[in-house]
């Protein structure tokens, strides 16, 4: 999502919305009249979502969920289901195959808010902290997996990058977070560190098209970071460590987690 906001700020700032052609109503929420004529003034990422601050205080928030894709003057397809078009003649693609993604167009606020709680701390910002880190690990006695993943305690990490941050700090996604603090504190310096390193990797290859996952940028472009998965869908593989150990894949809260045994503890 930081390479799709980068890419808005350089391609949709200063274009004004002409108009908002919503396919799929279960998408969109909001009125269209509200934006329609509005100018976008910036563009920012809150954890897995994209913000637009419109002139005269209005405000977009993009969420993809799992497929949803935003393409900047592409082909509309079957999947396409919501357009905004500008006043320039260039438009925006909202294309989904699963119609989780949904748009929302609110008043400007201080804050994002899903369902009824807030987006915790920003991963790449600098108000994650390793003692911020500490904090939230040493009062969650679940996975250490379900932590990087829960965007009310930490924003901005999705189910890929929580395997490879896991593998990158040498701990195994079922260990309990508490027990981190408490037993291991040299473990929580490294993944404190492994979040910021995998994130920053991930968007210098422009984010990860992976073959369960539909995400392209703002383009249409695949991004590259799969060629550098460690762990992520190479369940059976050696590790890349050459430990001697085998990539396994367990599940935790309905989603694959993928590690090594021998490497992970």
């Amino acid at each position: 999502m930081e390479t799709i906001k980068l890419q808005m700020e350089k391609e949709l700032v200063g274009k004004t919305i002409k108009e908002v052609v919503v396919n799929k109503p279960k998408m969109w929420q909001g009125k269209r009249e509200d934006i329609e004529g509005k100018k976008i003034e910036s563009v920012k990422r809150q954890g897995k979502m994209i913000v637009w601050q419109l002139s005269g205080g209005a405000e977009m928030t993009f969420h993809l969920k799992m497929t949803g894709q935003l393409v900047f003057n592409g082909a509309e397809g079957k999947y396409t289901h919501i357009i905004i078009n500008f006043t320039d003649g260039t438009k925006l693609l909202f294309n989904d195959v699963r119609q989780f993604g949904w748009v929302k167009n609110t008043e400007r606020s201080r804050s994002i808010k899903i369902s009824n709680y807030e987006l915790g701390p920003d991963a790449l910002s600098n108000e994650f902290t390793l003692e911020y880190l500490q904090k939230i690990l040493s009062n969650w006695n679940r996975p250490v997996k379900l932590l990087l993943c829960d965007q009310e305690k930490l924003s901005g990490i999705g189910n890929i990058y929580a395997s490879e941050i896991l593998f990158c700090s040498g701990i195994a996604p079922h260990h309990r977070a508490s027990e981190l603090t408490k037993d291991h504190p040299e473990k929580v310096e490294r993944l404190y560190h492994c979040v910021k390193n995998v994130l920053q990797e991930a968007l210098k290859y422009g984010g990860t098209s992976s073959s369960d996952e539909q995400y392209v940028n703002l383009y249409g472009e695949k991004g590259e970071m799969q060629k550098h998965l460690k762990v992520y869908q190479r369940e059976n593989q050696p590790c890349s460590r050459r430990c001697g150990g085998v990539i396994k894949r367990l599940t935790l809260s309905g989603r694959s987690s993928f590690f090594c045994p021998k490497c992970q503890s």
